[in-house]
């Protein structure tokens, strides 16, 4: 109203001045007041009026809610008396308390109510609930009307939270420690209650209903025999380790042995001591043996290793069949022997008739001849030759015959043969004597003391041949019946066959051709490390190759002792090839050492011939034919050559003394010791191409025990 009447005095004073007053002659050149008039006419003019053209703007006027600095302090609108009053409302409920504050616009916490009688509880003001708090919470002037009673609980660990089981309906709380909270699940326990931190200790900590839930849990083994590696049975999940004896690994399989646990030793016990599932491998007490998985005390020979549960012998030749090898056991008592360890047979012929695939002999001397009889198996001794004796004296018959076509599956292994008298054929041709008669010639052909081969091809190996004995009768004539007789081959004889032997010795043995072994023309010999010592002969006393083969490669040919011709080797229309070989001592009128007759074809090399008391040391006579490469001959009795030129000085063959080690002429061939010394000039002179060199790979060593396989 106070502003209105303003402008209209403002507008009265306008209409009565009419038109401008008379100027006093003085023109400001602008046309408005001056510095001194009062435009507004408010009475007030320079520094009194900061507003010349409001008549309510001056020092001193009253200050109004207008948005003007009425009275001319620099600020508007303060202090206007037309503004509101507002009151302070603390908590924030919409109602306020306290004195008043009057201001043009609401300051920011004040409201224009002051009903709240409780201004720092938001929950106390006019229109709020009543509540059961001994309090006037509507301001009304009255406290707790209307309200009905609240449901306390006990806090008995005191934590501010209740025991749902313990709720009493009060309008206030009971005396006490008595709450409005029910959530407390163990209120015998500050420690427990919602708001709490869950810990590791298989306790609901927070009252959630979950034991130890948001903490890292680990799975715990027990560990009962304390070797750090647990049972993973009985396994339980905590977040930290139970009391006693619980680990974090699961890994034991025996957790009532400490000494059983992953990084334990294997050890031959039956026991799977690492815990990988497999029992006793690679055991550090194991030892390098052979597997007999059919449990017949024989093991394979394809599976020497390491193990625990194996066998010293290799002797199994089908280890899946438990009487296999056949066993012989000349001490056998079995009252119904079937070839098995517990039962063995007492002749190896039974074993061998018995067997599919191989014959075991125990130690022990057999009197019995043996026939293979077409079976391709494995004969073999338990410990060897020195101790497992065949003696075949008990029958007119070789010791072992192979005439039934049998292989070189079919194999001799590991015995000494002896007292056999060779296998015998007779033959008959008719003839005039006269023109009134008819003479029959009967031809009596003994052959094969030891072992007899005909049509066949065995292996032999690991043999010692020695005092068989093929003798014949003197020839004689019956009335118009002449009766011939001829033996051949005291050790081995060989017909019709093509053999290889290894290891195989021939001691002692004698026949009228061949004292040691003979070859027919029909047949093939080839002989590798060993040795034809001591056997006598009218013809052949070591070797007889009648028009046959014959190949030596490191052989020990000495003492042989022939009455006739050829006292160590004696080839006849033969093909022979001596690498290698030693030939000593060996004695016959004709050819000592080496005799090569008709058209044998004969080559040697690394060769001995030393030391013949008769005949010469290489005989080459008719049309035979002789090459010596890298040998020595030398002192022979009766020359070391004859029937050729003597090729020592060409093709680096020499004469010079051997240098035994030990050679004696005391009659016991065992002794004798035919490696050469240090200081012989023949050892690494040999022919130097690598494939003859020495085992230890230098230069071929001459005579019997040099070249690749001269360590025998």
């Amino acid at each position: 109203m106070r502003l209105s009447a303003t402008v209209l005095l403002l507008a009265l004073i306008s209409a009565c001045a009419g038109e401008k007053p008379p100027s006093d002659g003085v023109d400001t050149g602008t046309g408005g007041p001056g510095p001194g008039d009062d435009a507004d006419g408010d009475g007030k003019i320079g520094d009194d009026d900061c507003d010349n053209s409001d008549a309510t703007t001056y020092v001193g006027a009253e200050e109004l809610c207008d948005g003007v600095d009425n009275d001319c302090d620099g600020v508007v609108d303060n202090g206007a008396n037309d503004g509101n009053q507002y009151y302070a409302d603390n908590d924030g409920d919409g109602y306020g308390d306290g004195p008043p504050t009057t201001a043009c616009e609401q300051p920011e916490g004040m409201v224009t109510d002051s009903s709240d009688c409780d201004d720092a509880d938001g929950r106390v003001h006019p229109g709020a609930l009543e509540r059961c708090n001994d309090a006037d919470d509507d301001c009304d002037g009255s406290v707790d009307e209307d309200v009905s009673s609240q449901t306390w609980y006990a806090d008995t660990d005191g934590d501010g939270y209740g025991d749902p089981d313990t709720a009493i309906d009060a309008c206030d709380a009971p005396a006490g420690a008595w709450v409005l909270d029910d959530s407390d699940c163990d209120d015998t326990n500050g420690d427990i209650h919602p708001t709490a931190d869950e810990v590791c200790n298989d306790i609901d900590d927070d009252c959630n209903g979950l034991v130890d839930d948001g903490l890292p849990v680990e799975t715990w083994y027990p560990d009962a025999d304390g070797d750090t590696y647990g049972d993973p049975t009985g396994a339980v999940e905590t977040c930290e380790e139970p009391a006693g004896d619980w680990v974090s690994d699961n890994t034991d399989c025996d957790d009532t042995d400490s000494a059983i646990h992953p990084l334990a030793d294997e050890i031959c016990d039956g026991l799977d001591n690492d815990c990988d599932t497999s029992i006793d491998e690679d055991a550090i007490d194991a030892t390098y043996s052979y597997l007999d998985a059919d449990g017949d005390s024989f093991g394979d020979p394809a599976t020497y290793d390491l193990r625990c549960d194996g066998v010293s012998n290799s002797l199994d030749c089908d280890d899946a069949r438990s009487h296999e090898p056949q066993v012989a056991d000349v001490g056998s008592t079995a009252a119904s022997p079937d070839g098995s360890v517990t039962a063995a047979w007492p002749t190896i012929q039974e074993a061998m008739d018995a067997a599919l695939e191989c014959v075991l002999v125990r130690k022990g001397n057999y009197t019995e001849n043996l026939n293979f009889n077409g079976k391709n198996i494995l004969v073999q001794s338990e410990t060897g030759a020195r101790s497992t004796v065949v003696d075949g004296s008990g029958a007119s018959a070789p010791v072992v015959t192979f005439d039934s076509g049998e292989t070189s599956g079919a194999e001799l292994q590991g015995f000494t043969l002896l007292g056999g008298s060779g296998y015998s054929v007779e033959t008959t041709t008719s003839r005039s004597c006269d023109s009134s008669s008819t003479c029959t010639d009967h031809y009596t052909s003994i052959c094969g003391g030891g072992i007899y081969i005909d049509g066949s091809e065995p292996t032999l190996v690991d043999l010692n041949i020695r005092g068989n004995l093929v003798a014949i009768p003197a020839d004689y004539i019956s009335g118009t019946d002449y009766y011939y007789y001829f033996g051949f081959g005291g050790g081995i004889c060989l017909q019709n066959a093509t053999i290889m032997t290894e290891g195989v010795d021939v001691y002692e043995n004698y026949a009228e051709s061949g004292g040691g072994i003979y070859v027919d023309a029909t047949a093939s010999l080839s002989y590798n490390t060993g040795g034809v010592v001591g056997n006598t002969a009218v013809s052949g006393a070591g070797f007889y190759v009648d028009g046959g083969k014959a190949y030596l490669t490191n052989a020990l040919v000495s003492f042989n002792d022939a009455t006739t011709t050829g006292g160590g080797f004696m080839g006849i229309d033969a093909t022979a090839r001596l690498i290698n070989v030693t030939a000593g001592k060996n004695d016959s009128p004709t050819g000592g050492g080496l005799y090569a007759s008709g058209t044998t074809a004969m080559t040697a090399m690394n060769t001995i011939v030393s030391g013949s008391d008769t005949g010469a040391g290489v005989l080459v006579d008719s049309t035979a034919t002789y090459l010596g490469s890298y040998d020595d001959v030398y002192g022979n009795t009766d020359g070391n050559y004859s029937g050729i030129t003597d090729p020592t000085g060409t093709m680096r063959n020499r004469s010079v003394d051997p240098q035994y080690t030990n050679v004696t002429d005391d009659g016991n061939f065992l002794n004798d010791d035919w490696t050469l010394k240090a200081t012989s000039t023949l050892l690494d002179s040999g022919n130097p191409a690598a494939a003859y060199d020495d085992v230890d790979g230098t230069d071929n060593e001459v005579g019997a025990y040099g070249g690749p396989n001269g360590g025998w």
